[in-house]
């Protein structure tokens, strides 16, 4: 048997013996979930500006992070690499999560939660410089942009910032998150089918999001601030390294939480207003008190999936698929306002 095969027989039998120990995992999770609620006591109140009507406890970050180290861990002993993170890589992203955590108990202030993150972004890309964007092709306009260090060092700081933050104000509704990235996942496998970490982490997906459409569980900014920076790791490793990801399906895939977030911003700075508040005024909410929550759900699916669609067939039209997104976006939120539903 040549060695390749060897390695890929290896490689398959390790993912089916963690796939076989992560059911157990998260089978055991599920039983234990209520005492591992009234264990950590960490709970998502009711309030103004919440949907729910009773304390829920925000913990599928909890159960992702699980599952993640559980992976790593395996993969370490046995010799297997199924990604391209390292020990360090593990370190940042445990302290995003407990930041995460910490916040779903303690409500921290957003500006100094947001400093926190700025430091482990920055300490992360400081020391693991691999993960700079140094360059990238236009290929909407074919265009290729190189950065220096300095300009680099920006730039990926502020998109990974951006990125967290457009998915920590995505997180609205029941479903919602957890859908999003299972399309973002999927489209990652699409294009690289030797995620093997992804593949992985759409057990514990599928466990949350079943829980979640029970309404028995939150992701918590620890799921969405874990989730969210692993993701753009992943994206900007793809993008550099092994050049799956264009800049045109990076933007088709992030469009919606962008633009929503730059809404929501820019309406609350002009009404001088902590930008960082939170309301009531997402498209989620908007959506959510006209069509209910499975309608809005398939509303938001496609506003991210067709945009990809169309994208595969009519590539060169990038910027007009772009555009008609942005416009629908818009369109949708007009005519919920005027249907007075609010």
């Amino acid at each position: 048997m040549h060695s390749c095969d060897t390695t890929h027989l290896l490689m398959i039998n390790t993912i089916n013996f963690i796939t076989f120990l992560q059911i157990f995992i998260n089978i055991l999770f599920l039983l234990n979930f209520s005492k591992i609620s009234l264990y950590l006591s960490i709970y998502d109140l009711p309030g103004k500006r919440k949907i729910h009507s009773k304390p829920i406890p925000p913990l599928g970050g909890l159960l992702f992070y699980i599952n993640f180290i559980f992976i790593f861990c395996v993969s370490k002993i046995i010799s297997v690499e199924l990604f391209y993170f390292d020990d360090f890589f593990l370190i940042i992203s445990s302290l995003i999560f407990i930041l995460g955590l910490v916040d779903d108990k303690k409500d921290l202030n957003p500006f100094l939660k947001f400093l926190i993150l700025i430091i482990l972004v920055v300490f992360h890309l400081i020391l693991q410089n691999n993960f700079l964007i140094n360059k990238f092709y236009l290929d909407f306009i074919n265009f290729n942009v190189h950065l220096t260090y300095y300009q680099s060092f920006f730039f990926t700081t502020l998109c990974i910032l951006l990125f967290i933050n457009a998915s920590n104000l995505y997180d609205g509704i029941n479903l919602q998150y957890s859908l999003y990235i299972f399309i973002f996942f999927s489209y990652l496998i699409f294009k690289n089918n030797d995620l093997e970490l992804i593949k992985l982490l759409y057990l514990p997906l599928l466990f949350f999001i079943y829980l979640n459409l029970k309404n028995k569980c939150f992701l918590g900014d620890s799921g969405t601030l874990f989730i969210s920076y692993l993701v753009a790791m992943i994206v900007i490793s793809e993008h550099n390294n092994m050049k799956n990801l264009s800049i045109s399906e990076i933007i088709l895939l992030m469009v919606l939480p962008g633009i929503d977030m730059l809404r929501l911003f820019v309406k609350r700075i002009l009404n001088k207003k902590n930008p960082f508040t939170g309301d009531r005024d997402h498209i989620h909410h908007l959506l959510l008190y006209k069509f209910g929550l499975i309608k809005t759900n398939l509303i938001l699916i496609s506003l991210i999936i067709f945009p990809l669609i169309f994208f595969h067939l009519f590539s060169e039209y990038f910027i007009s698929i772009l555009l008609l997104t942005i416009i629908v976006y818009f369109c949708t939120l007009k005519i919920l306002n005027q249907s007075k539903i609010i």
